[in-house]
C-alpha cells in the first residue's frame, strides 16, 4: 500500500472515530419527562443525604471550628500589624511636617524682613 493510500484509510478511521464519538455524546435520552424529574429528585436527595452526613459528622464540625478559630486569630493579628504599621506612618509623617515647619520658619522670616526692607 502507497503512503497515500495509508494516509487516506487513517483519515477514513479518524473520521468513523469522530463520527461515532459524536453520535454517542449526541444520542437522544429515551427516558420520559417524568423518568428525568424522578432521577433529578432521587439524585438530589442523595446528594442531600451526603452533605448532611459530612456536616454532622464530628471530625468535619471540629475541623470547621478549628479553620475558623485559626482565621480569627489571623485577622487580630494582622489587624493588630496594620494598626502599628499605620500608627508609625503616622508618627513620621507627623515628624515630616514638623520639621518643614521648623525650616520654614527662618524662611518665612527673612522674607518679612526683605518685605519690610523694601517698602
Amino acid at each position: 500500500m502507497n503512503v497515500l493510500g495509508r494516509l487516506l484509510s487513517t483519515a477514513v478511521v479518524l473520521l468513523l472515530i469522530v463520527f461515532a464519538a459524536a453520535w454517542l455524546l449526541n444520542r437522544h435520552d429515551r427516558r420520559t419527562p417524568e423518568e428525568k424529574l424522578g432521577a433529578a429528585i432521587n439524585s438530589g436527595a442523595a446528594t442531600v443525604a451526603s452533605a448532611t452526613s459530612e456536616l454532622t459528622d464530628s471530625s468535619t464540625v471540629s475541623s470547621a471550628g478549628t479553620a475558623l478559630s485559626r482565621a480569627g486569630s489571623a485577622t487580630v493579628s494582622a489587624v493588630s500589624k496594620a494598626g502599628d504599621a499605620a500608627s508609625s506612618a503616622i508618627s513620621e509623617a507627623s515628624e515630616d511636617v514638623k520639621a518643614a515647619a521648623d525650616h520654614q520658619k527662618p524662611q518665612n522670616r527673612n522674607d518679612t524682613r526683605s518685605s519690610s526692607a523694601g517698602l
